[in-house]
């Protein structure tokens, strides 16, 4: 990740700046020490005005403040721990993790209860956040901000946007606004020198992102503690309105899940967020001239809308069951991978995508039965002397006839 250098580099000049701190630290004890012996000598003489001196001495040394770690990254961490690294990166932080299950997870964790409400805060990127604990004292966050990036098994990520799709939802799913389901490719074997040019040049370009001052590239500054803000320019301020609008009547005309729908909404604030990462790459890139955001970045945000869109669309299906577990057990029935009578416990076994677990297997069955591919029959008779098993179901014969 390109990211990663940043983070790398930031983690050592803390370094650095900590073992020159520590010293320091260590001069100003030895200052400390030898002012406490010249007090004791002249508390034993009595040497009034020499103790007041030696006091104002005392008192003007200052301890000199310890480093903070300049942060990018941030992989396992407690929300407790990210609340005081925000404090301390007020520019934002990537939360980041090869596998979003485990975050997930761990929002639903007793006790952790308010996690989930704190990411779902910090989406914005512009709300304060306080934090008051005892024992860690209080925290201000002026502007909660934080990225989250990962990837997700297809089977897990089924599990979540079914409960988002039926009750469980109270926005977070639509804050993952930048969905990617790519197409399934067939392996090409390569063997070729990875392009180190172009990654350094990645590095350097979130280098100068890192480091550029908005108000000296056009952002405007209306008070002393705002955010500095990018405007539109005339030309692009009428490309996103009339996509903003031709945006909203579609989705007053569409008839997708309300859950999908709210996702499309939030990409009134994915437009011009995109819009002005695509024109401050130009500027800090030196193809373009810094000011207000160009057409051509918000032409270009509109393009990656509707490409994301798409996205979007194929992940909520398949959360919905079409192309998931219904679709896939539908496909299994077809080619007659299951006997005429089966159980819930004989799909398990298989292990099919989508299928791997008992509540997956449980809904693809409901929606097969809705569907009248297979009905629910008496349960299996017992193998000897053990329980009754489970009960079974049965594949409607019709599904063989030939069609005319």
């Amino acid at each position: 990740m390109p990211l990663q250098r940043l983070e790398d580099a930031a983690r050592r000049e803390f370094d650095q700046s900590n073992r020159l701190h520590e010293a320091a630290a260590e001069v100003l004890k030895a200052r400390k020490e030898a002012i406490k012996k010249k007090l004791a000598k002249a508390a034993d003489k009595g040497d009034e005005p020499e103790l007041q001196r030696l006091q104002i001495e005392l008192a003007e040394l200052e301890a000199v403040a310890a480093p903070k770690a300049r942060r990018y990254i941030v992989n396992d961490t407690t929300v407790e721990k990210l609340i005081e690294l925000q404090n301390q990166n007020p520019h934002g932080l990537l939360m980041f993790r090869d596998e979003l299950t485990g975050l997930l997870m761990s929002w639903e964790k007793h006790g952790r209860e308010g996690d989930r409400q704190f990411f779902l805060e910090a989406w914005t990127g512009t709300s304060e956040y306080r934090s008051d604990r005892i024992g860690r004292g209080s925290l201000y966050v002026p502007r909660c901000c934080l990225a989250v990036l990962g990837g997700i098994q297809p089977d897990r990520l089924a599990q979540y946007l079914h409960q988002t799709l039926h009750g469980g939802n109270d926005g977070m799913t639509q804050r993952f606004s930048l969905l990617a389901w790519p197409d399934p490719v067939r392996y090409n074997y390569v063997d070729e020198v990875p392009d180190l040019s172009g990654q350094l040049d990645v590095v350097e370009l979130l280098r100068r992102l890192d480091q550029f001052d908005p108000v000296q590239l056009g952002a405007t500054l209306l008070s002393e503690n705002a955010i500095p803000s990018f405007q539109f320019s005339a030309t692009a301020q009428e490309v996103f309105v009339s996509w903003l609008i031709a945006w909203q009547r579609d989705l007053e005309d569409t008839d997708e899940a309300p859950a999908l729908v709210q996702h499309l909404a939030k990409y009134r604030k994915l437009y011009p967020a995109l819009a002005l990462l695509f024109h401050l790459i130009q500027v800090v890139g030196g193809q373009a001239a810094s000011g207000p955001v160009s057409s051509e970045a918000a032409k270009l945000a509109g393009q990656w809308c509707t490409y994301f869109a798409a996205h979007a669309q194929r992940v909520y299906t398949y959360g919905a069951g079409v192309g998931g577990g219904v679709a896939t057990l539908g496909e299994r029935i077809k080619e007659k991978q299951l006997p005429d009578r089966f159980t819930l416990r004989d799909v398990q076994r298989k292990n099919w995508q989508g299928l791997s677990n008992y509540s997956s297997v449980r809904d693809a069955l409901e929606g097969l039965v809705e569907a009248d591919w297979i009905r629910e029959a008496a349960p299996m008779p017992a193998a000897g002397t053990g329980r009754p098993r489970s009960a079974a179901f049965e594949i409607n014969p019709r599904l063989f006839l030939p069609i005319v």
